[in-house]
């Protein structure tokens, strides 16, 4: 598993990331926020009265991401749902089985260090989010 000063995690431009999935989602219609505060790498698809539809979390790895969301505490029913934003060479990880009963779902990205592709954003989007 790697920490937030491991090599694996060091390579990750989050920012860059970030920055993608934003213009994904933005470009799709959805109204965002993030943290302002700089302190967690997370964005929001937000709804009605500026409450959180979606969650996007960012982590280096699928064992990162359920190491971190353990602690996080109960994520119940009525909550929005959680999504894990992964880099895709995890995508045989046994994790990611782990991260779906922990009602954390995996959003896996490829990048040639320009350009990013989020797998099966659309079709997460419209199960998990609903259409605008």
């Amino acid at each position: 598993m790697a920490d937030e000063n491991s090599p694996e995690a060091a390579s990750i431009d989050y920012g860059a990331v970030i920055y993608a999935l934003r213009a994904e989602l933005a470009t799709r219609g959805h109204h965002l926020a993030s943290d302002t505060t700089g302190m967690h790498r997370a964005l929001y698809v937000m709804g009605a009265n500026d409450v959180a539809r979606a969650l996007f979390e960012f982590k280096p790895s699928a064992d990162d991401a359920v190491y971190e969301l353990m602690y996080q505490g109960a994520w119940i029913a009525s909550m929005p749902p959680r999504f894990a934003v992964i880099p895709g060479e995890h995508a045989q990880n046994p994790s990611l089985d782990t991260l779906e009963q922990m009602k954390a779902i995996p959003l896996l990205y490829d990048t040639n260090g320009e350009e990013f592709h989020f797998r099966d954003l659309d079709r997460l989007l419209a199960m998990y989010v609903g259409t605008l």
